[in-house]
């Protein structure tokens, strides 16, 4: 199922994050999109982005498609503050094993250039450029989980396999998270990793909002690591469904829960004891939303001992594959995301690499000036 337009991701865009969204057709595919919003100097600036939609003909040029961007850009291009609007595309272009491709130096290359080339058509055919700043990833890491956890473990790479035996050494304990002050302490762990790294993260308010939400929908949870009561690690894992139908059954029971009611449910404290979550038959994928790890537990691995554990709870329950999401493109040893990267390649698993995220450009001054304040703003 495509995360980025299953019911459940919308639901937590839209009434938890508060993002402004719209509906879209492309090539007869619903889907809907998130608006970005900023003013500066006194002028809205407006983004607008739908990820992962599959349309693209990697071969061969598309005239359908063509017609469809000039729709897009004629529906979406009304004021001088719209900027660009951003597709993040499913098509893939290669999947594999992590190992394969991360030791394959041929290949790597041939990614690589398979990427120009493919870069060059779209500016070429569609006039769409290369994201400058990608909102979404064109690389995941899958983890199987439809075999047991020693076939699992085998896949571990060398060196994931050495700091999870290094965490072993820890006396560390493993639960799932349903009280407010824990979230609320996780949340401080991971905003002032967020701080040293230079990434943005939600408001605490609004962390404890999506926990409340998933924590009583039972379609997510919050696993920790802890040494003594301090948290060493903790993982956001959501849980979903196979179909959209069974979601949006459920998000419609829903309908009319204000947050304020959300918060006067009770959570179970033997939950967060025993580290319980039951499941669902019509579960397909868990998903690896947020993670951090507490600064002062920084050289005792316990992100890796943590993910170790989440994989041997969930192994051949209900769940075909636990989807880290966001990894660096193959060959690319500078990207941002290069050290989550080391990270989520050292549990072995499938590697998707798929087209990537193009710009159509509505404000071509705009565009450029945020290219430079996004550039100054990473030094």
């Amino acid at each position: 199922m495509n995360f980025y337009q299953s019911p459940l991701w919308r639901h937590i865009q839209q009434d938890i994050y508060k993002k402004p969204t719209f509906e879209l057709t492309i090539k007869g595919q619903e889907c809907f999109g998130i608006i970005k919003t900023q003013r500066r100097l006194g002028k809205e600036l407006n983004r607008y982005m739908v990820h992962w939609v599959q349309w693209i003909d990697l071969k061969n040029p598309d005239e359908a498609l063509v017609q469809e961007l000039t729709r897009i850009q004629r529906d979406h291009n009304k004021s001088r503050g719209d900027i660009f609007f951003q597709f993040g595309c499913l098509d893939t272009l290669r999947s594999g094993t992590t190992n394969e491709i991360k030791k394959d130096a041929e290949l790597v290359a041939a990614l690589v250039q398979q990427k120009i080339e493919l870069n060059q058509a779209m500016r070429d055919r569609y006039q769409l450029l290369p994201a400058w700043r990608e909102h979404m990833p064109d690389t995941t890491v899958q983890l199987p989980l439809t075999e047991g956890i020693t076939q699992i473990r085998k896949w571990y790479s060398s060196s994931g396999k050495r700091y999870i035996n290094k965490a072993k050494k820890e006396d560390l304990s493993f639960e799932i998270a349903t009280s407010e002050a824990t979230w609320k302490t996780f949340w401080a762990i991971r905003y002032s990793m967020a701080y040293d790294k230079w990434f943005a993260i939600v408001p605490e308010e609004v962390f404890i909002d999506l926990m409340y939400y998933l924590t009583e929908s039972g379609q997510g949870r919050l696993m920790l690591a802890r040494k003594g009561n301090r948290i060493v690690s903790g993982s956001v894992v959501l849980s979903l469904e196979k179909g959209n139908k069974t979601q949006e059954t459920r998000l419609k029971k829903q309908e009319g829960r204000t947050w304020d009611k959300w918060k006067k449910i009770t959570p179970n404290p033997s939950l967060e004891k025993r580290g319980a979550w039951g499941g669902s038959s019509t579960a397909k994928q868990l998903i690896y939303l947020y993670g951090a790890t507490n600064r002062e537990y920084g050289n005792i691995w316990g992100h890796y001992r943590l993910t170790d554990q989440i994989l041997k709870r969930w192994s051949q329950q209900w769940y075909e594959y636990y989807d880290l999401l966001w990894v660096a493109p193959p060959g690319d040893e500078h990207h941002y995301l290069s050290g989550v990267t080391r990270f989520k390649q050292a549990f072995g698993g499938n590697t998707i690499y798929s087209a990537w995220n193009y710009d159509s450009i509505y404000n071509a001054k705009l565009y450029r000036a945020m290219q430079v304040m996004k550039k100054w703003g990473r030094k």
